[in-house]
């Protein structure tokens, strides 16, 4: 077979000879036809290989909630050459499965559990005994609500800040965002409570600025004139 297809190459060729007087232009004109070809076919099957890697890893389906290089949407068509994602705008963005295929996807759909970390800041004027009782009411608050994930609470005096003493509060609760923020919602309101129950007082930033007064001068330490 490879034999003939030399044969029918050198018998086209010699054909063109007769009519074409140089035949190197077309030969190269056929050398970055084909150069281009390449190229494109190269492109083609790369998504083509990527959109296997997707369907055969399965990194999500659609109608999941996916975040990756930066962008974050929900999943509404794999094709064969890209991934259409719907962001938050509502615009559809189409991806390149071999962009895809390569990048590192962020699924949220598989969460077991969403996580959220603040902190809570007091001021300075707040006593070590209250402020390790706050740390004490936090703890419970979060212990005590059935939409915290047992033994995911974390309280703790973490740290000094330039303009206030800094309290961490971590949980996890629902995967669901939006019953996250709900959830969110109910334990800051709850800890505002607990603040104004204990008379504890929240900081905000600040500078605190201050002014040295300048020595005086003592008296008859000037100069004689000659």
């Amino acid at each position: 077979v490879a034999l003939k297809a030399v044969v029918f190459v050198f018998g086209v060729f010699a054909v063109l000879s007769r009519w074409v007087t140089d035949i190197s232009g077309l030969v190269a004109g056929l050398g970055i036809g084909g150069l281009a070809l390449a190229l494109a076919a190269q492109d083609t099957a790369s998504n083509l290989f990527g959109s296997i890697a997707i369907m055969v890893d399965k990194p999500f389906e659609i109608g999941d909630w996916v975040e990756f290089d930066g962008f974050a949407g929900t999943v509404v068509a794999v094709g064969l050459r890209s991934t259409k994602i719907r962001v938050i705008d509502q615009s559809i963005l189409s991806v390149p499965n071999s962009k895809l295929a390569a990048s590192i996807i962020s699924n949220g759909a598989l969460r077991g559990a969403r996580r959220v970390a603040f902190h809570v800041g007091l001021v300075y004027a707040t006593p070590p005994a209250v402020v390790a009782a706050f740390v004490e009411g936090v703890k419970t608050l979060l212990h005590e609500d059935p939409e915290v994930e047992p033994d995911s609470a974390l309280v703790a005096f973490e740290k000094f800040s330039a303009s206030s003493l800094d309290v961490f509060v971590a949980y996890r609760t629902h995967p669901d965002y939006a019953e996250m923020l709900r959830v969110r919602e109910k334990i800051n309101l709850a800890i505002l409570n607990l603040a104004r129950e204990m008379d504890v007082a929240m900081a905000f930033p600040s500078i605190s600025l201050y002014q040295e007064r300048p020595a005086k001068a003592e008296e008859g330490s000037g100069f004689a004139a000659d």
